[in-house]
């Protein structure tokens, strides 16, 4: 199936919806507002996202294709929204050019390109390729609020980043719930996980407007005389900007598993190169890699190694051996997490194998390499790649956020750390290990 043929598809189904055709009667006559435009976005990356996913296995080119048909929506998409966003501030006065927001090319080129993924099966990309489709042409429009709210509080314009959630929202939720100037909103206030259903709008005094969802409702000012904003010392903002950063509804209430560990498992593992695959010091060759889950009798085997893999506090994680493809000799061992509620992979240790460490080590790239395993397999539970890990000391933390991009949490752990997604991406990028 050619790009030409899925777009047909596409547009069939969008003639055929008569929502779609009525909002854009709306826009072309000049009556839309934004909570029309959120609708239509919302409705058209639906059909997109499953017209891609029905026909994946019969478009040509997979990747090129996919990547095209993000690119033509986020111009699309931003189009519409230029057009609606000019109408509404010719009625109310206003000079304001829109702003077109920023392609994400990176993070839309990393998603087309795992739609071609040989190591995972058909049902994995198929999956992919409908919520990844249908969660990146949603953030276009959220991508462009967001940076026309800047402009216009910019311009003068009295502007509030509100976020409220609901009674039933995960801890994460609840904590970067608020009513904030605009400036000093928390950086992910913007940001929603898998079945979210937090409202997040933009106030400026005479209207506000709901970014996600088709809801719009006059207000009145906050008086001044009512509001009274939060003071906070300098301790208590980096301590709420720290507990920003806790994504996908990590907490330290003792209900999270991945805070409550406890133990002698602190990360120490040194990233001495990034190669595609494993590097031979002697030759500098490059040798091909695989991984599989390490069987108990591969654990009884092993000598010399630092850490007890055979440890009773490992016994609920999944362990994973990286060998080159032509021996079954372990060059590491990573042992992971699963914590479905949280939406992430805990990496409760990794480590080379004894002939892979000092000066005299056989190969460069194991480290990468084991950390890597763990973003495919965060990325196959569709976590994105998200992981989190305990540095054993400041200089690994250091090392960690220098080699990884990786973000220091400090707590309840004090070197707490965690690999977001879009670097997550970057590490699979680099390596070529195949799964056994």
């Amino acid at each position: 199936m050619t790009y030409e043929e899925l777009k047909a598809l596409s547009e069939q189904r969008l003639e055929k919806n008569p929502k779609i055709q009525s909002l854009l009667e709306k826009i072309v006559s000049g009556t839309a507002n934004l909570s029309d435009t959120a609708e239509y976005s919302n409705l058209v990356s639906s059909i997109l996202s499953y017209t891609v996913k029905r026909n994946i296995a019969d478009i040509e080119n997979a990747e090129e294709i996919t990547d095209k048909l993000l690119h033509d929506h986020y111009e699309h998409i931003n189009s519409i929204l230029a057009q609606v966003q000019s109408a509404l501030d010719n009625k109310n006065g206003l000079h304001i050019k829109p702003q077109k927001a920023v392609f994400p090319k990176e993070r839309v080129n990393k998603f087309s390109h795992s739609l071609i993924d040989p190591t995972v099966p058909f049902e994995t990309i198929q999956r992919r390729a409908g919520s990844g489709i249908e969660t990146i042409c949603r953030s276009f429009h959220d991508d462009y609020i967001k940076a026309n709210a800047e402009v216009r509080h910019n311009a003068g314009l009295k502007c509030y980043i509100v976020r409220t959630s609901s009674g039933k929202c995960c801890d994460w939720c609840k904590r970067i719930a608020g009513r904030y100037v605009y400036g000093s909103e928390p950086k992910d206030v913007y940001r929603r996980h898998d079945n979210c259903d937090c409202t997040c709008i933009f106030e400026n005094g005479r209207q506000r407007q709901d970014v996600w969802s088709p809801k719009k409702w006059e207000v009145k000012e906050t008086p001044k005389e009512k509001f009274i904003p939060k003071s906070l010392t300098p301790q208590q903002a980096r301590q709420i900007q720290s507990e920003n950063l806790r994504y996908k509804g990590l907490t330290s209430d003792g209900n999270n598993g991945i805070i409550k560990s406890e133990g002698d498992r602190k990360m120490n593992l040194i990233i001495d190169k990034f190669t595609p695959c494993l590097e031979n010091t002697e030759t500098g060759e490059l040798v091909p890699t695989v991984y599989e889950r390490a069987s108990r009798n591969d654990l009884l085997q092993l000598k010399g190694w630092n850490f007890n893999w055979l440890d009773k506090e490992l016994e609920y994680t999944e362990i994973y051996k990286l060998c080159v493809a032509s021996d079954k000799n372990i060059q590491g061992l990573v042992a992971v997490t699963d914590f479905k509620r949280d939406m992430a992979v805990y990496v409760n240790i990794a480590e080379s194998a004894p002939h892979n460490l000092g000066k005299n080590k056989k190969f460069n790239g194991v480290g990468g390499h084991l950390f890597a395993i763990a973003a495919k397999i965060s990325f196959e539970k569709g976590y994105g790649g998200f992981l989190f890990m305990d540095a054993k000391n400041t200089d690994l933390v250091k090392h960690y956020s220098k080699t990884l991009n990786a973000v220091l949490l400090g707590r309840p752990h004090p070197y707490r750390m965690f690999i977001d997604e879009e670097n997550a991406m970057k590490l699979l990028d680099t390596y070529t290990f195949e799964e056994g």
